[in-house]
């Protein structure tokens, strides 16, 4: 492997360990993983984002999305609703 992707990936991995770090220490956020704030911050960011926007936004595939959606749901922290643009916009939980 070339030198500047292992160093990206020893970044990466870097900020998710400080990022789970984090979220452990807030009771708020119990259940949520690391990974789950690149879906959650758009989100907040876009309230009535569609899925298929969400996707291009993190750079994942739909069936990812939709299984990650769902276990954000599941948890409370994020609303899915029919819009009248889009049949699956997504909110943050207020």
């Amino acid at each position: 492997m070339p030198k500047i992707l292992r160093q990206t990936d020893v970044i990466s991995r870097c900020g998710n360990l400080f990022r789970a770090d984090r979220l452990r220490e807030n009771e708020l956020c119990e259940g949520l993983c690391s990974w789950h704030l690149s879906y959650i911050i758009p989100i907040a960011h876009h309230p009535g984002i569609s899925a298929e926007e969400l996707g291009r936004h993190v750079f994942v595939n739909k069936s990812n999305i939709a299984r990650n959606l769902a276990h954000l749901e599941e948890d409370g922290f994020i609303i899915r609703e029919q819009s009248k643009t889009d049949s699956a916009a997504i909110r943050q939980k207020s």
